[in-house]
């Protein structure tokens, strides 16, 4: 029994003790607990601490919290070194979080997110408004007032520690306020996409104009440093009257400056998404590139003495203990393009792709503990893989640029070369056993029957991006321009297959000889239950996207990922794609590729900036109104039976239907 499980225990026997529980059932395969409350998350299991872009840190000594993307909330204790994850309890973009002290902590963002916390992260709370507007800046004086800011010219304040919120008027239109700053409960300032700030004297009934420039240039960032006033965007400013005159600092043509601050009176970094910072050692009279590469772009930065901390796209953190000297990376683990997944059991995996979108360069990763650890086996001379997979722990096979096949017998620890063209690729490869597989690929199927010694080259098909075969002889082939392909001798011959669409199919898999579903771009999701005879649309109601692959667990149940705008999305569905349901908790990343692996019961995927993620489902058991949670990876059936009034039992079973503990 392993250490998830064991701390599971201790959650259900606490409220077996202390809480009321009542019946609750949850049975394999529908991945709902009933009772109490659960969802379905994406776990992160590289980049880790977790890959969502951030935008907002603040510190409190060596307490520090992030937020970001899609709820994201990042905890650390110790000034940066390691972050946890908390759980928000809400898929909003957050944009600022401030911290009153190291127990009182807001985050504000989309659609008028307001969350709170009074116990440092472990149970946030999210505040009801009347305000549907984007909230870009919190902050607070005191533990009973404070204001956010966003779109639309919106100003919340609260006097009662965010009980109540009411709007204040600007008298500005249509303009987007992106920072506030108060210095106590009546003089405050805000910045916003205007070339002016607003100051208010009254705790914010009246706002008055201090304007800075002629031209309307946006202002992001606005902060008090040693009794003088600087607010930042595309240019830089200082005023030493609170905002009654402002001085203009030239940035050298390196702009804008969405985030900045302080490491004493004259030392201060800047950064706005580039590849570098700038710097002032001259309280802003003179600013300097100052180089440090990362993984993304750069969101937000904060300071707090000599000890710095910055966080951005793809979930970087990065931290500095001499006052911005030298920049560590805290958020481990590499930022791959990965394009395909697979597990031959429950703990040996593998992930594979390229260094980075557009590269030639192949990357490949290996986990054998079920995820929670992944081993870099890229190799600088390797070309960029498309597909991998394994029939056991040892004997598997990848594909790639150049029509590359490499296969391992020994667990990859080393790869042999069996197939290399010029300049073609090969997208797709699958093994039935030992002896007979496919590959597929810009015009051609390739079939081996003795391991992939020798390869038969099968041509007549377009550009093919994935194959599936449900046995020896039956087998499925999908590609560019709606191109579907079926074989029954086992790809000798192979018959087009009208499925109604000419967008391009991206993936394809069968459950059974009859049952299978096909994905493509153009929200494009298909399903047969006759063989291919007859296809059938799933897709209505979905938001458009790109779905880059399917995968299933059963008839019921499965996932299909892909990408739109950039950003992961990823479809849910628990009866056979009757009812798909949009998942907004998944990453801000592209998705490739999805996996059920039959041994442990999880679904993998991944995609670009080295995203790799598994699906757990999130138990919430509330006790006195406060939610506790626990993951629930290795078991997936819980029962909780009152037998007498004082007396009730528990069962653990996991997927195998085995009783772990009752």
């Amino acid at each position: 029994m392993n250490n998830d499980v064991k701390k599971s225990f201790v959650i259900f026997l606490f409220f077996i003790i202390f809480g009321k529980i009542t019946y609750s059932q949850y049975s394999f395969p529908e991945n709902i607990i009933k009772g109490t409350g659960s969802q379905l998350n994406w776990i992160w299991q590289n980049p880790y601490p977790q890959g969502n872009d951030l935008h907002s840190v603040k510190f409190i000594g060596s307490k520090g919290w992030s937020a970001g993307n899609y709820g994201t909330i990042l905890r650390t204790s110790n000034n940066g070194q390691n972050w946890n994850n908390q759980m928000s309890y809400t898929n909003q973009k957050l944009n600022s979080i401030y911290c009153m002290d190291e127990f009182n902590v807001w985050a504000v963002g989309n659609n008028g997110t307001i969350l709170n916390t009074s116990n440092s992260g472990f149970n946030w709370n999210q505040i009801n408004t009347t305000s549907n507007e984007d909230l870009y800046s919190v902050f607070f004086i005191n533990s009973l007032t404070g204001w956010t800011v966003g779109s639309s010219n919106t100003i919340l304040k609260t006097s009662d520690g965010g009980l109540n919120w009411i709007s204040q008027q600007t008298g500005i239109n249509n303009s987007i306020l992106y920072s506030v700053m108060f210095i106590n409960a009546d003089t405050g300032w805000i910045t916003g996409s205007y070339n002016s700030i607003l100051n208010t004297t009254n705790g914010g009934d009246n706002w008055t104009t201090q304007q800075i420039s002629t031209v309307e240039l946006p202002l992001y960032s606005i902060k008090l440093n040693n009794g003088t006033l600087y607010a930042a965007g595309v240019g830089f400013y200082k005023s030493t009257d609170f905002g009654n005159t402002w001085i203009n600092f030239p940035l050298n043509a390196w702009s804008p400056i969405i985030s900045f601050d302080f490491v004493n009176s004259d030392t201060a970094f800047g950064i706005g998404g580039l590849d570098s910072f700038i710097r002032t050692t001259n309280a802003g009279l003179n600013w300097n590139y100052y180089p440090i590469q990362t993984n993304g772009l750069k969101n937000s930065i904060c300071f707090q003495g000599a000890s710095g901390h910055l966080v951005g796209e793809n979930g970087i953190i990065y931290s500095s203990s001499n006052g911005g000297g030298n920049w560590f990376s805290q958020s481990s683990n590499v930022f791959y393009s990965f394009y395909s997944v697979c597990f031959p059991n429950s703990n040996t995996g593998w992930a594979v792709g390229s260094l980075n979108p557009g590269s030639n360069t192949g990357a490949l990763m290996k986990t054998t503990d079920g995820g929670n650890n992944w081993i870099d086996r890229s190799d600088s001379s390797s070309t960029s893989f498309y597909d991998i997979y394994f029939l056991d722990e040892n004997t598997g096979w990848t594909c790639g640029y150049k029509e590359k096949i490499l296969k391992t017998t020994d667990g990859g620890n080393n790869w042999f070369l069996q197939y290399l063209s010029i300049d073609r690729r090969l997208t797709a490869i699958y093994f039935y056993d030992h002896n007979t597989g496919w590959a597929a690929g810009t015009g051609k199927v390739l079939r081996t029957t003795d391991g992939g010694n020798n390869w038969t080259r099968h041509t007549g098909f377009s550009e093919m991006y994935s194959m599936t075969f449900t046995d020896q002889n039956t087998g499925w082939v999908v590609g560019y321009g709606g191109r579907a392909q079926k074989t029954t001798n086992s790809g000798l011959n192979w018959t087009i297959i009208p499925v109604g669409t000419t967008a391009s199919l991206n993936s394809v898999f069968f459950i059974s000889q009859s049952t299978g579903w096909i994905a493509g771009s153009n929200l494009t999701l298909l399903k047969t239950t006759d063989g291919g005879e007859i296809w059938i649309n799933q897709s209505f109601g979905l938001p458009f996207c790109n779905i880059m692959s399917i995968s299933f667990a059963n008839e019921n149940e499965g996932y299909a990922v892909g990408f739109e705008n950039n950003s992961g999305v990823v479809f849910h569905t628990t009866n056979g794609g009757m009812i798909w349901k949009y998942s907004d908790n998944g990453p801000s990343t592209s998705l490739f590729s999805v996996h059920y692996n039959l041994s442990s019961g999880l679904f993998y995927t991944v995609g670009e900036f080295g995203s790799i993620l598994e699906v757990r489902i999130l138990l919430l058991l509330i006790f006195r109104k406060t939610i506790f949670c626990q993951f629930l990876r290795d078991f997936i059936s819980v029962r909780i039976i009152q037998t007498h009034s004082t007396r009730k039992q528990l069962s653990i079973i996991n997927y195998q239907c085995s009783i772990l503990f009752r």
